[in-house]
């Protein structure tokens, strides 16, 4: 394949790519914002939580090597009744049992629950600035296009 033709493929399916998924980044960013402020409004009661057990599940990303991701369940006391729940969120960091946190459950759905000191809020803003580095790039390499258009470099 010629310099001149992967230089024209470059241009045209770099920012094609970068727009899609900056687009599909950004919305995952902004469904993930609205979940979890619907979630502080409906989790308005404080409770005292303690982790009693971490889910450990192994996971593979582009990196070959497997990495484990860690879900705590945490338990905690709504109305002289013991509530156990498991976190949707994971990190990458073990938690410690028997941790005290400060959590926040629903008083229509006592299993419901919102962690404060969670992951959840730091994989909204990851997921929005990523989707805005991809949307950067695609202006920068429309930019490229059009300078090496006027320039005669794509096309002859």
């Amino acid at each position: 394949m010629s310099d001149e033709l992967t230089l024209k493929l470059a241009m045209y399916i770099l920012p094609v790519v970068c727009f899609i998924s900056g687009f599909f980044m950004l919305r995952f960013s902004l469904k993930l914002k609205k979940k979890l402020r619907q979630k502080k409004e409906d989790c308005s009661i404080a409770a005292k939580g303690t982790i009693v057990k971490v889910i450990k599940k192994y996971v593979r990303n582009s990196d070959p090597r497997r990495k484990h991701i860690y879900y705590p369940v945490y338990e905690y006391m709504v109305n002289g009744k013991q509530i156990t729940v498991k976190s949707e969120y994971g990190t990458y960091t073990a938690c410690q049992v028997g941790t005290h946190v400060e959590l926040y459950y629903n008083p229509h759905n006592p299993t419901e629950i919102y962690v404060p000191a969670g992951n959840a809020d730091s994989l909204q803003i990851a997921f929005f600035w990523g989707g805005l580095l991809f949307l950067f790039m695609v202006a920068v390499t429309l930019t490229i296009a059009i300078l090496l258009n006027i320039n005669g470099t794509i096309y002859k």
